[in-house]
C-alpha cells in the first residue's frame, strides 16, 4: 500500500510540474533581465518634453547600461536619444530646450563626464575632462556655466604611479565605502 501511494504521488508531481512548464504565462525568472528601470525625469524649459534615463539589462554583456529618451508631453511615442554601449543618465535641459548636457561613461576607462547633445542635430560632445571623473553636476538655464563636483586627483598629471606605494592611515571611522574604496582626505 505505501509502494502503490507513493507512486502515485511521483505521478502526480511529474503530471503538475508538465503542467506548469506548459503554461509560461505567468512572470518566469528569465523575465527579469528584459525589466526597464526608468530614472532622472527632468522637463524641458517650455514645459512640453521630458527626458529620462532607461537601464536595462544586456544579458548576453552580463551587464546594465542606461540610454537617455524623451518624450512629449502632449502624447505621442517615446524617442530614444542614445544608443551607445556605455551608459548616460541625469539628462540636463539648458538653452531654452535646444540642448541636453548628460552623464556618461564613454570616455577613456569609463570615466564618467559631462557631455553635451544638441537636440536638433543630435550632435554630441564631451564637456568635461576630469582625471577622476565627475560625480554630478548641474547647468545654468543658458548652458553657459556648468557646476560639477569631482575628486581631486591622487597623482598629479604625468606622475607615474610609484612602485610601492605609501601605506593608508586613516583617522576616521568610515574609512572604506563599497566601489569607492578607502576614503583619504581628497576633496
Amino acid at each position: 500500500m505505501p509502494i502503490r501511494m507513493l507512486k502515485v504521488a511521483v505521478i502526480s508531481l511529474l503530471v503538475m510540474q508538465v503542467a506548469l512548464a506548459a503554461d509560461r504565462s505567468g512572470f518566469m525568472p528569465e523575465d527579469l533581465s528584459k525589466l526597464q528601470s526608468v530614472s532622472d525625469p527632468v522637463f524641458s524649459p517650455d514645459g512640453r518634453q521630458l527626458a529620462y534615463s532607461v537601464e536595462t539589462a544586456d544579458a548576453e554583456r552580463d551587464e546594465f547600461s542606461q540610454d537617455l529618451w524623451t518624450v512629449a508631453l502632449a502624447g505621442g511615442p517615446p524617442k530614444q536619444l542614445t544608443k551607445t554601449p556605455s551608459s548616460e543618465w541625469s539628462p540636463r535641459y539648458a538653452e531654452n530646450g535646444a540642448a541636453l548636457f548628460y552623464l556618461s561613461d564613454a570616455g577613456e576607462a569609463g570615466s564618467v563626464q559631462v557631455w553635451r547633445m544638441h537636440l536638433a542635430s543630435g550632435q554630441v560632445r564631451k564637456i568635461t575632462d576630469f582625471a577622476e571623473g565627475v560625480q554630478d553636476f548641474d547647468v545654468r538655464a543658458d548652458g553657459k556655466v556648468l557646476a560639477v563636483i569631482a575628486k581631486d586627483p591622487a597623482l598629479a598629471q604625468g606622475e607615474p604611479e610609484p612602485l610601492h606605494p605609501k601605506p593608508i592611515v586613516t583617522t576616521r571611522f568610515q574609512f572604506k565605502e563599497d566601489y569607492t574604496g578607502y576614503l583619504d582626505a581628497r576633496r
